[in-house]
This record gives structure tokens, C-alpha cells and sequence, in this order.
């Protein structure tokens, strides 16, 4: 085969495929005037990175239209289910252009024709010129593209994964990956069809199928003549099943294809190779409109542009290259303490020898200050060099900078350094300051406040494939980051939320990691094969109630059971484009309907279980301390909550019979006992302060029952006369005022009808008025300020309380009223953590183990039970003032489940 030599590279990119790329693998990004510029910032990065490593002569870039296209006519239901953007995405369009424009590149569209149809036209166009010595590298993150392959004329740079890990593929690299030639995929599309652009495909072919079938017969011609000509032959290497949906779908495998054709001589596309060359272009123009951006970190990635000294230096402050040195001995010690002492701050990170911290020995630290980064190898220092090292984490006065640092203080736990700096970790100030931010990991923080892309997967602890150096390089922007967050958290009026309430909690969570909980794997192994007998069961008994055997943990074939087979009726149960939903919330409302329901909840439960805990729990036991150690996670929920995973204790079940088995496999120790201390009735009581309202603050004051008060309240009646019924549906109403819940919502949980729901919710705002101005004054302050806060300053932006979509209206609002009250709720459980974790941090004979939603958990020596149960009452109790009487409610026992 003969390799051409091209004497031009032309590069045409699908701009609205790397705009969606962009907009969906970045963080949220804000210029200054508010403008969301994560697309932008996407695209444009690609942008330099096309110039500098692909070097072409010629560029062009097209777009899609935002209007309908002729494959529209041909199939009214193409892409019709897909999802509309976010209006965020599509605003930034404009701004993707200007960027194009600013780097004097022409734009191509064309109406009634995709992006895609434009790329292929101008391919094709450029491989029928007279000359054959220009390289064609289309740009996207659209597989379809590859389509347009041929040899290597017209290659394509696929964006797989994130911004920055593209592909070039060539034919040679399209066969190697599909088994097939570029100009099958469109064949290949329409037998597997494509759920993104709804193009439908053969009903029953997957990937593989139709992998193998073009592979076979590279054609759906050429499959379907085969399959005319000698079907006998066909059945005897595909399965009749396959066999009959292709001839089933014959028509959508032939419209799928038209469909998935790229078209290639589109009319009337003015195009000229001339205007696409690599003219030159005003880089200062570049530059001022990166600045606009504030794009400060692509700047410097402009072919030509001229750095300005003022504005220019005080950014590159950002990225300013530390020297470097390795910590191992005497005199080297003495320069780094020496050089520390000097500091206020210090960024540091832990060096472990794995990824395990109770196993892994602690290698050494990277620590990072205004000019310099050290690696400290402590492990080849003497153990008196290693003490004066870890001096430095005893010095109050040093703040100690990091990203997750409560790995660095597990660690130091293990290690037997105590630390007692001021702690501040980046991660944490990122959640506090940016809570609606679904990532605060460090490549995330960095990109969206510094505008600095970092290297994916280089931020690791470990020295397995990772360089101090470049552990020190990367931290280094904390520093930055630090500066900027301290600011932020005073503005913002939230310095003493991070630093009383988050950074001390910190500490405490490092030390119930390190410390975890018992679990009796006997136990576990018991219950295990219990439940794999109940699962069984079960399984038999809602197989013959069905009438039928099916695959119950399958949602299509439960639904064609209970909507279709026992004809259930379907009046209010939701409904979506697969079918009539099976979800627990629509199950509930079948429940009086078949005896079937209540046997599939207990299935879904068991099964639940089983998967997650039962049989999973006795792997996940440490080998080294024979106890569970979960991850206490702090920068997740949006309220303030702390959640756990690996694995999730805060999830099993406490109302039912196997829950609560389950939580009697965690225990103590021999020769200790748990404690479990319970908010009472937190939530109501926080409701109470918030609005102030007298009536209720009057119930909690006398101690009253809440419940039945407010069940005499909202049906008139004295309290003697209230009944179990009243009282259970005032317990809705009283927590359903929490989530929103309108007069439908509570007729369905209370089991009542809509007219009395409503008629009691109105009562309950007759008899609470305070707890209903309240309402109204949170959710006014939500839609004037946009956010709502907790007593303790925690913050929750609310932009759906600007949404024109009611639905998302209304949720906003549910979520105003929902957070102050959940959010104050979970603060001041962490401020019991923080106290109570200081009054018992050098008792042996005491560790707080767990945290679950309103309860702490304690393991303590037997013996001492009363004693810690009485004072852990009172820190709970005397945490904070609030206008009502705080209740904890204490239980002991051996095992969680089993507590009395």
C-alpha cells in the first residue's frame, strides 16, 4: 500500500459535538458578569490544542442549525426524544462562535441539513479536487463520523472521554476497533439503531449482533438478499429469534439508514478551500476576548499572543513554578524547618506506599510553601529527624493547607502524629462556597476557579506510577486557591462555618474512620442463607399469584404482569414512554389492589439487602483491625448532611423485620456496649424556632405529644378526644409541611380524601400562623436573594425558583422551605460531634463510631454505659439554644439492632 504524502492538513471540527462535549464534562464556570462559560472554556481549549498538535493549513468549523433538517420529513420522531438542553448550553453558542470568529476561521452551515451533512459535503468536495495533497482531520466527539474515513485522505480525531483524550482513527484504526470498513457504519446504525437521535434500529439487535452481522455481510442489502435467497442457511448461524426480528424490522433497518447517512453533496453549500486556509489572526483580539472570559490559563496557549507585563504577571502569580528538593537528612532537614517556621501556611499532602491507610506505611509528606515544595521522605530519616518533622503539625499557629485532608489526618492517626494546626481544606471551602456543585475534586476546583486544566488522573496519593514532584505541582495551586476561598468565606459571611463547624468536624471524622465499627460475619452468614430461603420463597409465592413464572427484578416484565396479565388497574399510577412505572412510590398506591404487591415490596427489600449488605458487608471487614470502615463523606448533600458509602450504613432499614436484623450484625467489641443517641423529633422542634411560633414552641415547652397536640389543633377537638386515626394523619401533616406536601400528596400518604387533606392542611396554618408566615417569608427570600440558609450560615442556591416550568417551580419551593430546617437539623448534630469528640478524645474507654441522619452511635466499655449515656445526653442537649426544649433519646444494648 502506497502512503501519500500531503502537503496540506485541513481540519474541519463539529463544533456543536465538542460544545455538548464541553458543556457536559466541565464544572460549571462563571465569568465575572455571571455568564456560565464551561462550553466556551471547553472549546476553546480544544481549539488551541488542534492548532498546536494537529498544525493545519486549513480550517474550517460547522454548526448545527437550530431548525428542523430533512430527516425530520423523512421521520417525524428523529431525535424527538431527546431531551432539551439546559437554556445554559445553548446561550454559550453565541459565545463559541465569537471565539471562531476572533481566530479568523470560517463558519459553515446549512439550512435543512445537519452539521454533520456540512462536514461530509466539504470532505467530499476537497477529495474530488484536482490536487489529492490534502489531509482531511474531521474533529468531534461523534462516532458517526467515521463514516467519512477514507484511507488515510480523511481521518477522523474522535474526543472519547472527557476534554483532552482523543483518537485519531484512519481506516485501518476503524477495522481494528469494529471488525468492519468506515463506510458500514451507517449499516452498522441501522441494525443497532441509536436511542440518542431515537433512530430505531432492528428491535432486538444489540452491539454484538450487529457487529458480527456487517462484519459478515458488511450491507443490510447484502444481509437481507442473503436471508431471501437461503434463510435455512442463515437460521444456521443466527438465532431464529434474531432472524424474525429482522425480517420484522426490515422497513426501520432501511429508514435507519437513510437516517444515519451522513449526506455528501449537499446543494448549495458555498464553500472555498482558500477562505479555510490558517489565515493569521489578531491574537491580542484572542486575548482580550480569553480576558472577557477570564480564561487566564489558555492565554499563554495562543499562537503569537504578547504577554502584558501588568495584567499578565499578576495572573501568572497562578501558576508560579516552585523549586523543588527532596527532604532525607540532617542538613536537609534543618532547611526545611528553618523555611517553615517562617511560613503562615503550608500546603501538605500525605505520601502513602498504597492506597490503604491502616495497612500502607506513611512514606513521607509533600509540603508546599509560597516558593519552595518539598517531598519529605520520612522514611529514610532517623526517628529523632522524624520527630522534629512532625512537630510542625503541633504548631497552632501554622495554618495546614489540602485538598480531602482528611486522608492526610488518618494518616497522621495511624501514624501517632497528633495534629493540631488550623486545618483548611480546599475541598470542603469549595462545597461551602459552591454547594450546588456536583464535584469538588481537585482537577474540578482547579478548572473552575483557576481556569487551569490539570492532568486527568495525576492526582493520586500514592507513589505507584505517581511522582512526588507531581503531586507538589498540582497542590501547589491550593495555595491560590486558599487565598481566594478565604475571601469568598468572608464575604459570604461564612468563615465561621468553615472554621467552628466544618474544619473541627474534620478531625472527628478522620478518627471514626480509623476507629469503624464490629460486624458479626457469623451472623451475617446466618442471615445470609436465611434470606436466600425467604428470596426463594417469596419468588414462588409471587410466581403463583402471577400465574406465571417471570424475571421479577425485571421492571418491563413486572409491569406486563400486573398491568397486562392481573389487568391491575392504572388510573394515577405514572406512566412514561417505555409503559406504566414499577417504582415503589407506584407500587404503593397498588397495594390494596392484589396480594401481589405487598410479596414484590418484601422481594424488592430482601433482595435489596441482601445485595448491599448481607452478603456484601463480611467482604468489605478489614483484615488488619476485623471491623468495617466506612467513608464519611462531607462535601455530597445539598442540605449539610454527612453520607457515608463503602458501604452505606446510614440506608438500612430500621422499620422492618430484616432491617433490623441486619443492624444486630454490628456490634461491640467484646467487653463493650453501644450507645445510640437520638434527636427527638428534631425536625418539628427546629421548625418551632425557625418560625417562632408560639403554639407550637407552647407544645414542646410542656412537653406535650406534638402529634396528638396538632391532631386536636386541626380537628378542633380537646386532646383526650383525639384518636389514633387523627393523630396519624396530623404526624403526616406536621411532616409533610417540612417537604411542601400539598392536599393530594398528604390524601395519599394519610390514606384519606383530597377535600379533608386540604381541609386539614388549612387548619393546620389556622392553628400554626407563625409556622405559615415563615413559609412565605423563606420562600420570598429565596426568589429576591436566590438561596436560603441554615440558622448556622450554610447556604443552598435555589435557581428553580426562577424557573417559567411550574413543576420545577414548585420544587423549588419545596426545597426553600425543606433546607433551613434539614440543614440547621444536620449542623447542629455536627456541633455535638465536634463537642462531644473533645470530651472524649482521651478517654480509651470511648469512641464515637457512626453517625446516621439524627443518631450518634458510640462504642464504650461496659460497665460505663450510665455514666457516658448521661453525659452524652447533656452535650447533645446543651449543643446549641434554640426556643424549645432539645429531647435525646438514649438507647444501650450489644448490637445496633438490639438496642434498649
Amino acid at each position: 500500500m502506497i502512503t501519500m504524502k500531503y502537503t496540506n492538513t485541513f481540519v474541519i471540527i463539529d463544533g456543536n459535538a465538542i460544545i455538548h462535549r464541553a458543556y457536559h464534562a466541565l464544572p460549571p464556570l462563571t465569568a465575572k458578569d455571571g455568564t456560565i462559560v464551561n462550553a466556551v472554556f471547553g472549546f476553546s481549549s480544544m481549539l488551541l490544542k488542534v492548532l498546536n498538535d494537529l498544525k493545519p493549513t486549513h480550517i474550517a468549523v460547522s454548526f448545527d442549525l437550530a431548525e428542523k433538517t430533512f430527516r425530520d420529513n423523512i421521520y417525524v420522531e428523529y431525535k424527538a426524544t431527546r431531551v432539551k438542553g439546559d437554556q445554559e448550553l445553548y446561550d454559550q453558542i453565541p459565545l463559541v462562535h465569537s471565539v471562531v470568529e476572533a481566530f479568523n476561521i470560517p463558519i459553515y452551515t446549512k439550512s435543512g441539513f445537519e452539521a454533520d451533512d456540512v462536514i461530509g459535503t466539504i470532505a467530499q468536495k476537497q477529495k474530488n479536487a484536482a490536487k489529492k495533497d490534502t489531509k482531511i482531520i474531521i474533529v468531534t466527539g461523534d462516532k458517526d463520523l467515521l463514516q467519512l474515513v477514507d484511507g488515510n485522505m480523511v481521518e477522523v480525531y474522535l474526543l472519547r472521554k472527557g476534554m483532552s483524550d482523543f483518537v485519531l482513527f484512519d481506516e485501518k484504526k476503524v477495522r481494528e476497533t469494529y471488525g468492519f470498513m468506515p463506510d458500514c457504519v451507517p449499516d452498522y446504525k441501522a441494525l443497532m439503531g441509536d436511542p440518542s437521535d431515537n433512530i430505531p434500529g432492528v428491535k432486538g439487535v444489540g452491539k454484538k449482533t450487529a457487529e458480527k452481522l456487517i462484519q459478515q455481510f458488511e450491507t443490510i442489502e447484502s444481509l437481507y438478499r442473503s436471508l431471501k435467497k437461503n434463510r435455512e442457511a442463515f437460521l444456521s448461524t443466527y438465532k431464529k429469534s434474531i432472524t424474525e426480528k429482522l425480517e420484522q424490522d426490515k422497513e426501520n433497518a432501511i429508514l435507519s439508514k437513510t437516517l444515519a447517512t451522513i449526506v455528501t453533496n449537499v446543494t448549495g453549500l458555498r464553500f472555498s478551500f482558500t477562505d479555510c486556509l490558517a489565515h493569521e489572526f489578531d491574537a491580542e483580539e484572542v486575548k482580550k476576548l480569553f480576558q472577557k472570559f477570564e480564561f487566564f490559563s489558555l492565554i499563554q496557549r495562543i499562537p503569537g499572543v504578547t504577554l502584558a507585563p501588568k495584567k499578565e504577571k499578576k495572573e501568572n502569580k497562578k501558576q508560579k513554578k516552585h523549586t523543588y528538593s527532596v527532604v532525607k537528612n540532617a542538613e536537609d532537614i534543618t532547611l526545611f524547618l528553618t523555611d517553615i517556621k517562617k511560613q503562615s501556611h503550608v500546603v501538605c499532602k500525605e505520601i502513602l506506599a498504597g492506597d490503604d491507610v491502616l495497612t500502607n506505611p506513611l512514606l513521607g509528606f509533600v509540603c508546599i510553601t509560597k516558593e519552595h515544595a518539598y517531598f519529605v521522605d520520612i522514611a529514610h530519616c532517623l526517628q529523632k529527624e522524624r520527630e522534629k518533622i512532625y512537630a510542625i503539625f503541633s504548631d497552632p499557629k501554622l495554618v495546614l493547607i489540602g485538598h480531602d485532608i482528611k486522608q492526610l489526618l488518618k494518616a497522621c492517626i495511624v501514624s501517632g502524629i497528633p495534629v493540631t494546626n488550623t486545618l483548611f481544606d480546599c475541598m470542603v471551602a469549595s462545597y461551602i462556597t459552591n454547594e450546588s456543585t456536583r464535584s469538588h475534586d481537585l482537577k474540578n476546583i482547579v478548572l473552575r476557579e483557576l481556569r487551569i486544566e490539570l492532568p486527568t488522573g495525576s492526582n493520586q496519593s500514592t507513589l505507584f506510577g505517581v511522582d512526588p514532584k507531581i503531586i507538589a505541582t498540582e497542590y501547589a495551586h491550593l495555595l491560590v486557591l486558599y487565598e481566594k476561598y478565604i475571601k469568598v468565606l468572608k464575604k459570604q459571611k461564612q468563615d465561621s462555618l468553615f472554621y467552628d463547624m466544618e474544619m473541627p468536624l474534620v478531625l472527628v471524622l478522620a478518627d471514626m474512620e480509623c476507629v469503624g465499627v464490629g460486624v458479626d460475619t457469623v451472623k451475617l452468614a446466618m442471615l445470609s442463607k436465611e434470606v436466600h430461603a425467604t428470596i426463594n420463597l417469596l419468588t414462588k409465592k409471587i410466581h403463583k399469584l402471577a400465574g406465571k413464572v417471570f424475571n421479577i427484578a425485571s421492571s418491563v416484565q413486572l409491569r406486563d404482569v400486573l398491568f397486562l396479565t392481573l389487568a391491575l388497574p392504572t388510573k394515577g399510577i405514572k406512566k412514561g414512554k417505555t409503559g406504566y412505572s414499577t417504582a415503589a412510590s407506584e407500587l404503593e398506591k397498588l397495594r390494596e389492589e392484589h396480594s401481589i404487591i405487598p410479596l414484590i415490596e418484601e422481594y424488592r427489600e430482601v433482595v435489596k439487602l441482601q445485595n448491599t449488605y448481607i452478603d456484601v458487608l463480611p467482604k468489605l471487614v478489614h483484615k488488619k483491625t476485623k471491623r468495617i470502615h466506612t467513608s464519611f463523606n462531607q462535601t455530597i448533600t445539598a442540605t449539610g448532611r454527612l453520607s457515608s458509602s463503602d458501604p452505606n450504613l446510614q440506608n438500612i432499614p430500621i422499620r422492618t423485620t430484616m432491617g433490623r436484623r441486619t443492624r444486630e450484625a454490628f456490634v461491640a467489641k467484646k467487653g463493650n456496649t453501644l450507645i445510640a443517641a437520638d434527636y427527638s423529633q428534631f425536625e418539628l422542634r427546629i421548625v418551632a424556632s425557625l418560625a417562632k411560633d408560639k403554639k407550637l414552641i407552647d407544645i414542646f415547652t410542656k412537653g406535650e405529644d406534638v402529634h396528638k397536640a396538632t391532631a386536636a389543633a386541626i380537628n378542633g377537638v380537646s386532646i383526650e378526644k383525639v384518636t389514633k386515626e387523627m393523630r396519624r394523619a396530623a404526624k403526616e401533616v406536621n411532616f409533610g409541611v417540612l417537604y411542601g406536601m400539598g392536599s393530594f400528596g398528604l390524601a395519599t400518604r394519610a390514606n384519606i380524601p383530597v377535600w379533608q387533606a386540604k381541609q386539614f392542611i388549612d387548619s393546620y396554618f389556622t392553628s400554626f400562623k407563625h409556622v405559615k408566615k415563615w413559609i412565605d417569608k423563606t420562600i420570598d427570600f429565596a426568589v429576591k436573594h436566590g438561596y436560603v440558609e441554615t440558622l448556622f450560615g450554610r447556604r443552598r442556591q435555589i435557581p428553580e425558583l426562577q424557573s417559567a416550568n411550574r413543576q420545577l417551580k414548585n420544587a423549588g419551593e419545596r426545597m426553600a422551605i425543606n433546607m433551613p430546617v434539614q440543614g440547621t437539623q444536620a449542623d447542629i448534630i455536627k456541633l455535638a460531634m465536634i463537642q462531644l469528640q473533645k470530651k472524649i478524645a482521651n478517654d480509651p474507654d470511648i469512641s464515637l463510631i457512626l453517625q446516621v441522619h439524627d443518631e450518634l452511635i458510640f462504642e464504650v466499655k461496659k460497665g460505663k454505659e450510665e455514666v457516658y449515656a448521661k453525659m452524652i445526653k447533656k452535650y447533645m442537649r446543651e449543643v446549641v439554644d434554640l426556643l424549645v426544649p432539645i429531647e435525646v433519646d438514649v438507647a444501650i444494648g450489644r448490637s445496633w439492632g438490639k438496642l434498649k
